[in-house]
């Protein structure tokens, strides 16, 4: 993204997904109480929900690269090592039937 950039395509896509998933969410009146909550909770105001999609409608391919140039670069790069520890003994049986409670 950083060197080739984003097409038109790409980023009309991304805005109807987006734009989708927010509608489908609008079916879940746990999920708009949790919005609400969220935005209000930060200062926005639950009012900014339409404003926040008219401005992602808005943003162009080239704003995209911009910040990807700015945010996506090695010094900014975090790598993490998963070590997989072995499960003892005890833990290996408790999924199978065996009471936790002794």
């Amino acid at each position: 993204m950083v060197k080739d950039g984003v097409s038109e395509d790409e980023l009309k896509l991304v805005k109807a997904q987006v734009m989708a998933a927010e509608v489908y969410k609008r079916d879940s009146v746990f999920y708009q109480a949790m919005q609400i909550g969220q935005l209000e909770s930060t200062g926005l105001g639950h009012r900014a929900i339409p404003v926040m999609l008219e401005k992602l409608q808005a943003v162009t391919a080239e704003q995209v690269q911009q910040v990807a140039r700015e945010f996506l670069q090695d010094d900014n790069l975090t790598v993490a090592v998963l070590d997989p520890q072995p499960l003892s003994d005890k833990s290996k049986h408790q999924g199978k039937g065996t009471s936790h409670v002794h």
